[in-house]
């Protein structure tokens, strides 16, 4: 026999069907069924996961039924053979998982098996390092600097030199920022055995709001389907 915990949340799933029952006295009955049905919270588990493949809508009790009998036998002992709800009659087999594997490459390759694909990857993935600029003698570079830009606002020699000196020079040799210009670095806070179990505490403390919350909206009679379902997914996976 499947726990009751199981068995309520089988139900509640379950409800994402179209034309569900609402009624608390008839999911109680459902409930009942699943109990006697399954052997094992791992059947009915399986089953709900079947049957909402498998189902557009509700149907049945003993459609329900029938979907498990294609693959367990019942523990009440009572089997239901033939589905009204399949053209022929049958619960439908289940389809074995598809199983994708990447074919091997041939001796040589990268990325395809096609010579010309796997040469434009190859090459496509190769880093490429820029060349520096070529450096330009003082008569190119005054020359280039008289034909673009007009100089007659920098009255200071010093002023001049050293902006020309910061443009023809390469990013490492440029002259360092002052002290002022730099932005001061945080100071290293080395994380101890204290930090470690003071954040450990207040995970853990959220873990059980969590859980305790899921379990207050599973409790409340106002909580709708959503909100229920969200509860059980939250259950679930700190549980995991």
């Amino acid at each position: 026999m499947i726990s009751e915990d199981a068995a309520e949340k089988a139900v509640l799933k379950l409800a994402v069907l179209p034309f569900f029952p609402a009624e608390p006295t008839t999911r109680g009955v459902i409930f009942n069924e699943l109990m006697e049905l399954c052997s094992s919270d791992e059947q009915v588990d399986w089953l709900v996961k079947r049957t909402i493949k498998l189902w557009t809508k509700w149907e049945s009790l003993r459609e329900l039924r029938a979907i498990f009998c294609a693959k367990f036998k019942p523990a009440d002992g009572f089997e239901v053979g033939y589905s009204q709800v399949f053209a022929d009659g049958i619960v439908p087999p289940e389809s074995p998982e598809p199983s994708y594997t990447l074919p091997a490459l041939p001796p040589g390759a990268t990325a395809s098996a096609d010579p010309e694909m796997d040469r434009l990857v190859t090459e496509g993935a190769k880093v490429v390092e820029m060349p520096a600029p070529p450096r330009m003698s003082s008569e190119e570079f005054h020359r280039a600097v008289a034909q673009k830009n007009d100089w007659r606002g920098f009255n200071d020699r010093n002023e001049r030199q050293r902006l020309l000196v910061d443009m023809i020079t390469a990013p490492p040799d440029r002259r360092p920022l002052a002290a002022t210009e730099t932005t001061p670095v945080a100071p290293f806070k080395q994380i101890t055995a204290e930090d470690i179990q003071r954040a450990q505490a207040e995970l853990a403390g959220l873990r059980e709001q969590r859980i305790q919350s899921a379990r207050e909206t599973l409790a409340n009679p106002n909580a709708t389907k959503d909100e229920k379902f969200i509860a059980l997914e939250t259950l679930k996976g700190l549980s995991a």
